[in-house]
């Protein structure tokens, strides 16, 4: 599923489902 954004904190990205947060930000390290 595509990383649903809902705000941003200290640069961090927040997310409004807590398991998209944790995939999205790994995959969002690994692509750079």
């Amino acid at each position: 599923p595509a990383c649903i954004f809902c705000g941003n904190a200290d640069g961090i990205r927040i997310f409004k489902d807590k398991n998209i947060c944790k995939e999205c930000f790994d995959l969002m390290k690994s692509v750079g």
